[in-house]
């Protein structure tokens, strides 16, 4: 998936805003509609102290994200004295559900020993999002045995009929030795509900830390992608060839990280040229073991699809030793260096149903038929798959599975 960075679309200095607030336009959330998109967004005003109050509010967009207005009206009401949202709303996740938007809003209150407390508040919009009714005056979900600081960046999907919520919970403050200011530390948990509004929490945080413990994680945002391939490591061979380009135009629609080994193009033009396919392509002969084991240790596949072939019965004619090694020892290479490579998860071996003695009939071929060929092209191809049974029922069935790597 490509994104094109467009700049900025609004400027809320330009527009009067409600609540007299003004110059803040923080952590918008989208709402679609037919033919416009609403962007609801935080801005601030300033309390007869001085101080910032967080209040939510929209802009209505075209598809081309040209303004149309902004939000006439409070939106969302601030909390009442001494509730988790007095001072603000900072931000609001919205879910489209039959004919209302729920709204899932981060309130905060500040407080005395450190800046702040929140907590994940509720409401719902009966006027396509004009303006919404809290549940109640307390949060839906805050601070618990195991949780003890703040809550809020609520992100909430529904999937069969379950609500799913990802939000952040604070772990820690930590005071600075030179400043004497308190930072939280936050991580990225998640809930599931029946309602929307009762939550289970899972108890643990969901994403590892990279940095170290003292790391935060905020506004998680979660897609669902319908497939294994999203996020992958997949290594293709034979990319270049017809049905190895399709192959990786699919993979990368499905959102797979695709690396192709192959030896370049056959003809001109060419299918996988006029693709233009962004993947990492490296051009080299399947025989070359070292150049394919290091294209291994460097990529660390987690899928294989190995096409790359010698294809043609004419060519195993004119070359039989070509395409007895290409589609022999190339196919061996490939499952030997899989064995090698941890990260290896499966492996697809792609050859065709000319592997199989030529019966004539009139039905398809099975497996469990008899293997064998008329011409170096075919035998060769049978030849791959008595290979790949070897090296399944040798290094990758379980039984065996000590032996990956060695």
């Amino acid at each position: 998936m490509k994104i094109e960075k467009i700049g900025k679309i609004f400027d809320p200095r330009k527009y009067k805003l409600i609540n007299n607030c003004h110059e803040f336009s923080q952590s918008p959330q989208t709402v679609v509609f037919d033919d416009f998109v609403r962007i609801y967004f935080s801005t601030r005003e300033k309390d007869k102290n001085g101080k910032y109050l967080s209040h939510v509010t929209f802009v209505d967009m075209n598809k081309q994200f040209q303004v149309i207005e902004v939000a006439k009206k409070t939106v969302i009401n601030l909390g009442k004295l001494g509730t988790f949202d007095e001072h603000g709303i900072f931000p609001i996740n919205l879910l489209k559900e039959d004919n209302k938007i729920l709204a899932y809003t981060t309130g905060w209150t500040r407080r005395v020993s450190v800046s702040v407390d929140a907590g994940i508040g509720h409401a719902v919009s009966y006027d396509n999002g004009l303006t919404f009714e809290k549940l109640g005056d307390g949060p839906i979900l805050g601070a618990s045995i195991n949780e003890p600081f703040l809550v809020g960046d609520a992100f909430v999907k529904k999937y069969n009929d379950i609500y799913h919520m990802w939000y952040i919970h604070g772990t820690k403050w930590v005071t600075d030795n030179f400043s004497k200011n308190s930072e939280r530390v936050y991580k990225i948990a998640h809930a599931v509900s029946n309602n929307g509004i009762s939550w289970q929490k899972e108890g643990k945080n969901i994403i590892k830390d990279k940095l170290n413990i003292d790391e935060c994680q905020a506004l998680p945002s979660v897609i669902k992608i319908n497939n294994i391939y999203h996020n992958k490591r997949v290594l293709v061979t034979g990319h270049t060839g017809f049905k190895g380009s399709w192959l990786c135009c699919w993979l990368k629609k499905l959102g797979a990280d695709v690396t192709g080994y192959s030896l370049p193009p056959p003809t001109q033009p060419n299918h996988y040229e006029c693709l233009n396919l962004d993947i990492n392509s490296i051009i080299n002969d399947i025989r070359d073991y070292k150049a394919l084991i290091s294209v291994f240790k460097e990529f660390k596949p987690e899928i294989i699809f190995h096409l790359a072939a010698q294809p043609s019965v004419l060519v195993s004619y004119m070359d039989p030793i070509e395409t007895v090694s290409t589609n022999v020892i190339g196919t061996a290479h490939v499952l030997e260096a899989s064995r090698r490579t941890n990260s290896v998860t499966a492996v697809v071996i792609v050859t065709t149903d000319k592997c199989y003695e030529n019966k004539e009939w009139l039905y398809g071929y099975r497996e469990n038929d008899e293997l064998g060929g008329h011409d170096l092209y075919s035998a060769s191809k049978a030849c791959s798959e008595i290979v790949t049974d070897s090296y399944r029922r040798s290094f990758f069935s379980l039984k065996q599975s000590e032996y990956k790597g060695k």
